[in-house]
């Protein structure tokens, strides 16, 4: 009896997880459809940025169009009823603003009221990527929500000014339209956090459940504003339908029946092979650390030099803009009226080059309120495309200057005097993109050239005086060597890299280039690591023993570095505040002093011409310095000293360097 028993209990065990295995279960969901919607906005906006308007302010919008989904879901619980995935697709955000102005007009003696429709409108389309949960709620009902984000793809706009009453109005430029402008939708918010609602039904159109249409209803929210810093939001409601995939699994066969053994089983233990041995990578030549002199002679021990050195910078006096704007760009240093009473010229020491320069309002500012000097701000364009002869671009520009001077420092409005124009008095290539972004710019000119006078500061150059660095080894590796790759560490931090694939050379030597290589700080050792990977994919790591970092302070002689004389584009000649500079440098030429006076280019352009062009900035330089033309060299644009993305990075390397070196009494 006790035997039956088992068997039936074995049996009835076995059916109900036989039934359970044959039963097809849902793997995933794919579906793709489309969505119509009606987008709604709310907004305190007055103007898009950097974009003229005589709005009194915008409140809310609407639009319309469609959108596209695919969506990817897997089940979670219950085979159908929560489903989690990934939904994605182009959500299109697109709408108007649009608000209307009534003012009472006078026409030649007849009072009259004349409205005026202000509008803006957005192209938003946004690729949309969003994590979604799905939940079917009674019968074929179905739920969703989800978060993620969304990205606008190009967004647009077109603004306009239109009188809808009187119809006989017009405004001066004969027209009933104005203040007309479109393009990129400025300060445009470029990631956007996307919340979505909806709600659906599944309609089967197949007999085996595989293929349903889905009707939805959803609702659309963008949690960030159109535009970064101004309150826009926007928000949709839409409806559509989408076909859905769904994919089940394929129901295994039926396992062969139970018979019993007329003789018990005999089980037989197999012990488990051995582990593969693992292919050696091993040294067979130590690994070591290799530095050395210029001389080629080895070193254990860092030495790391301070040279102490007085650095004059130029004021160059020119202020660029973006495209088609009026508004300082941020990179410049721009103060509030109560941070003004506490700057001073000696703030800017240690702040290199750009930092100098980016204070030059605030040097302008600071120096005219010691003096009654007047200035004149010129502003230009660059009389292309948008900009082509649109002098109140200018003016803007040159206004916006004056007011900062004005507003912030204190500085009387008679003291500053106004001008516009459309290229500068000497532009740079108005047909290329570099000087189309160059010609852009307020030109100040000055009474007083102690207003730009150059500043001087000391600091310090850190030097390893010629430094080659590198390594000897001699590696063995059983399954060959895939990839390599060298390191030089201070703690945990990696100064320099090197890297190869296949083999690995047993000698590596290469020059420390101070200008990409970080010099190492005194008193952290540093040692080299060499990581192995063969072709079987382990890894091996070997690392040197540390070497010693030392510091000194070498000053056998005074250094004086000059980095004064602005060229404007393709020229040679010097200006006069730079013949005063030059006075000033030649007073400081000892007859014990070795000068180098060496010209730069920007990087742009033929590499000849930059070549002869800065030989001819150095040869004028020396020839007023009074030293021989061996104190002359030029490197064109091949060893540039600033980034030339920028339009001041180009123009303070049209220069030339002069260092002067005096030995010590």
């Amino acid at each position: 009896m006790r035997y039956i028993v088992t068997s039936i209990v074995f049996i009835l065990c076995y059916t109900l997880a036989l039934a359970q295995d044959t039963i097809p279960r849902l793997l995933y969901h794919v579906s793709g459809g489309l969505r119509y919607g009606l987008t709604s906005y709310s907004t305190t906006l007055h103007s898009l940025p950097g974009v003229p308007s005589c709005c009194p302010g915008y409140e809310s919008g609407s639009g319309s169009g469609l959108s596209y989904q695919a969506q990817y879901l897997q089940p979670v619980a219950m085979e159908d009823d929560v489903c989690v995935g990934v939904d994605a697709g182009v959500e299109n955000m697109s709408g108007t603003l649009t608000t209307t102005e009534t003012e009472t007009l006078d026409d030649d003696g007849v009072t009259k009221q004349g409205v005026f429709e202000h509008s803006i409108q957005t192209s938003l389309p946004m690729l949309r990527i969003s994590g979604m949960a799905r939940a079917r709620v009674w019968n074929d009902v179905l739920i969703n929500a989800g978060i993620g984000m969304g990205i606008p793809l190009a967004p647009t706009y077109h603004q306009q000014e239109l009188i809808t009453d009187p119809q006989t109005l017009l405004f001066s430029n004969g027209t009933k339209i104005r203040n007309e402008r479109s393009g990129s939708l400025p300060e445009a918010t470029s990631v956007h956090t996307i919340l979505n609602v909806g709600v659906g039904y599944a309609l089967p159109v197949s007999a085996n459940k595989h293929w349903q249409l889905i009707p939805e209803l959803r609702y659309t929210k963008s949690m960030n504003d159109v535009i970064a810093g101004t309150y826009w939001s926007a928000q949709s409601f839409s409806l559509g339908i989408a076909l859905q995939f769904s994919m089940y699994s394929t129901p295994p066969p039926p396992p062969p029946p139970v018979i019993k053994p007329d003789t018990p089983n005999v089980i037989a233990f197999v012990p488990p092979p051995p582990p593969p041995i693992k292919p050696k990578t091993e040294l067979i030549k130590p690994f070591e650390l290799k530095l050395t002199k210029g001389d080629g002679k080895t070193i254990d021990t860092i030495v790391v030099t301070n040279i102490v050195a007085t650095t004059m910078f130029s004021l160059m006096h020119y202020v660029f803009f973006d495209s088609l704007s009026t508004e300082i760009p941020k990179r410049y240093e721009l103060l509030t009226p109560e941070q003004v009473n506490s700057f001073s010229i000696s703030m800017l020491e240690g702040k290199g080059t750009f930092g100098v320069y980016y204070n030059m309002l605030n040097m302008i500012g600071y120096r005219m309120r010691n003096t009654k000097s007047k200035i004149t701000l010129i502003g230009c364009n660059s009389n292309t495309d948008t900009e082509k002869n649109n002098l109140e671009l200018s003016k803007g520009r040159a206004e916006s200057v004056k007011k900062y001077l004005t507003d912030v420092w204190g500085i009387a409005p008679e003291r500053i005097q106004i001008s516009a124009r459309n290229l500068p008095e000497t532009p740079s290539n108005p047909v290329s993109q570099y000087g189309i972004e160059e010609n852009r710019r307020v030109e100040i000119q000055f009474e007083e050239l102690s207003l730009f006078t150059p500043t001087a500061f000391q600091d310090t150059t850190r030097t390893l005086n010629n430094l080659n660095f590198g390594f000897t080894a001699g590696v063995e590796c059983e399954a060959g060597v895939d990839t390599w790759e060298f390191s030089i560490l201070q703690g945990k931090k990696s100064i320099v890299s090197v890297n190869g694939k296949d083999s690995m050379p047993t000698l590596l030597q290469q020059q420390w280039d101070e200008r990409k290589i970080v010099i190492p700080e005194a008193g952290i050792p540093i040692n080299g690591r060499l990581v192995i990977n063969d072709k079987n994919g382990n890894q091996t790591v070997f690392e040197t023993k540390p070497l010693v970092v030392q510091s000194q302070i070498e000053q056998k002689f005074i250094l004086k570095k000059f980095s004064l004389i602005v060229f404007k584009f393709k020229e040679s000649a010097v200006s006069p505040l730079n013949l005063l500079i030059l006075d000033m440098i030649r007073s400081q030429i000892e007859s014990n002093s070795i000068v180098n006076v060496i010209g730069h280019t920007d990087i742009y352009g033929n590499p000849a011409y930059n070549q002869k062009l800065s030989e001819q900035r150095a040869l004028q330089i020396s020839k007023l310095l009074k030293l021989p033309n061996s104190a002359a060299s030029g490197v064109g644009g091949s060893d540039p000293i600033h980034d030339n993305t920028l339009p001041e990075g180009r123009f303070y390397s049209r220069t030339v360097q002069i260092n002067i070196e005096t030995p010590k009494k």
